[in-house]
């Protein structure tokens, strides 16, 4: 017989998960509660029925994996295996339960398969055969976040960015009364910051910060990847928060005090999940708005017992993630129709992900900030926001209708080939080695030598050919020698400039930011 110390183990963030039943086999359903009020159920029936030898590998691999993955992705791999299982029961062999469960639903499976494929060949499980093993691991490509939003949530009119006149509309509801006062903040931190459901669920109280000395507030917005950490409030970004926001923030706490202040909860969350409660005089328990004040006494949850520790007590009424998208689908009663399709707005938080992304483009941010902004570990996941934009299509759209470096503009970030009639159509030539060095907009004639003013001229525009541009100053630095030696200043002025302006394109070629190359003698 197991003690319950031998059969409850703790996962990543620190709950206790009873695994186990008292003689060993898997509990039929086993609860892993998250940080977020969300507990996850995971259902054991078909896996103990599995043989002995299978099952006791799987005992070792559930164990593996409690303390290293999230509840979401455990319930992942847990389908997965349970779809092995289903085969196996069925009677067939772990080789041909595998690849069927591959084939049921690759992007799902094949993370999860690996993993357990890999499990099973370091404990030796002789069942599985090490070409069926070998097969399985060498399978790429396979993901479930293909980002789909890379080449169609960005244009789209109802999934992709808010435009500017969207965002008017949006802006304008946060200062409707009639709108839950907590809703309005979810809409304002979305519309501000884009912050992901797992984020505005995991806000405390506590991380509303006025700092007096500064004269400042800012919000301390837990990261969703939190580096090397077991817990989920481990990491933060501060996000400054202006007056407007600063006030609003103060009313949902203002009111969470006036509505939960009577369950005495040590670190209260930021948005609180709305909670069944038991009014005395009415049957059964009514839905929490706000105005309906809950205490201990009339508090009650299904959930309770998995939230018992002290450290973990508050969790238990923070609002899941998913419900922040039901709570913007009620907003959307209070709103007009959207002016861009004249439909009801469709919100999500991930839209305004998009939208803060894509403006942050138009604001020339580079892409290390625009990473940064929302919480990406690397830019490798905001390449996108560099391609298309709504608001960039709003630009070119008016814009390309006249000015032909417009229309050529065009082009280019539509990586299409180059027009004919380009405005930098004549190939210039340096005349030391006779290679070309760029090309000019100029269509009328010019008599100026090339390679020596064109470095300085606007209509020049430099290649990316290192070597060119090395032969060029070579020829330019023999003129300057000449020139010293022989003529005015007024021309040596003219040729420094070009070396600069040379200088400025072999620094260019070599992929290096071009700031103020030439900035001129101390006198100037």
């Amino acid at each position: 017989m197991l003690t319950p110390q031998e059969r409850t183990f703790a996962n990543r963030i620190g709950y206790k998960v009873e695994l186990f039943d008292e003689v060993g086999e898997f509990n039929d359903v086993v609860s892993l509660p998250d940080d977020t009020s969300q507990v996850t159920k995971l259902y054991f029936t078909r896996i103990n029925e599995l043989g002995h030898e299978l099952k006791e590998q799987l005992k070792g691999y559930y164990i593996y994996l409690l303390p290293r993955y999230l509840p979401g992705t455990i319930s992942q791999y847990h389908y997965a295996i349970t779809c092995i299982a289903d085969n196996v029961v069925n009677g067939k062999t772990i080789d041909e339960a595998i690849g069927c469960a591959v084939m049921t639903t690759p992007a799902r499976f094949v993370n999860p398969i690996k993993s357990l494929v890999r499990y099973l060949i370091l404990n030796e499980y002789n069942e599985l055969s090490f070409d069926k093993a070998e097969e399985i691991l060498r399978l790429e490509g396979y993901t479930a976040n293909k980002n789909a939003y890379l080449t169609l949530f960005t244009m789209d009119e109802e999934l992709g960015p808010f435009t500017r006149e969207e965002l008017r509309v949006l802006n304008e509801a946060l200062k409707n009364e009639e709108i839950y006062i907590a809703d309005r903040l979810i809409l304002a931190l979305c519309i501000q910051f884009g912050l992901r459901p797992i984020q505005l669920s995991l806000l405390k109280e506590k991380d509303f910060i006025e700092d007096a000395e500064l004269g400042l507030c800012y919000l301390n917005v837990p990261r969703v990847k939190q580096k090397g950490g077991q817990f989920r409030r481990e990491e933060f970004t501060k996000r400054i928060v202006d007056d407007e926001l600063a006030v609003l923030i103060k009313r949902v706490i203002a009111n969470n005090h006036d509505s939960y202040g009577g369950l005495s909860i040590m670190e209260p969350p930021l948005f609180f999940r709305k909670v069944q409660v038991y009014i005395k005089g009415l049957k059964g328990a009514v839905k929490h708005f706000e105005g309906v004040k809950v205490d201990e006494g009339s508090y009650r949850s299904i959930n309770s017992q998995f939230y018992g520790e002290e450290n973990k007590a508050s969790y238990l009424h923070h609002n899941r993630p998913h419900n922040f998208y039901n709570r913007m689908i009620s907003t959307t009663s209070y709103l007009p129709l959207s002016p861009r399709t004249g439909k009801p707005f469709y919100l999500t938080p991930y839209r305004f992900r998009y939208t803060v992304g894509s403006n942050a483009v138009m604001e020339g941010m580079t892409e290390e900030e625009v990473a940064d902004l929302l919480d990406h570990s690397s830019t490798r996941c905001v390449k996108h926001y560099f391609r298309y934009t709504r608001e960039m299509w709003e630009l070119l759209e008016n814009a390309t209708a006249k000015r032909t470096e417009q229309q050529h503009f065009t082009a280019a970030w539509n990586r299409e080939e180059d027009l004919s009639g380009n405005i930098y159509g004549k190939e210039i030539i340096e005349l030391h080695a006779f290679t070309a060095i760029g090309k000019c907009q100029k269509e009328a004639a010019c008599y100026l030598e090339p390679a020596v003013a064109c470095y300085s001229c606007d209509k020049f525009c430099p290649n990316k050919e290192k070597s060119s541009h090395d032969n060029a100053l070579i020829s330019l630095k023999d003129r300057k020698k000449v020139v010293d030696e022989s003529t005015s200043s007024s021309l040596s002025k003219q040729l420094d400039e070009a070396i600069a302006g040379c200088e400025a394109a072999i620094a260019y070629a070599e992929g290096v930011e071009v700031v103020n190359i030439n900035e001129g003698s101390g006198d100037e």
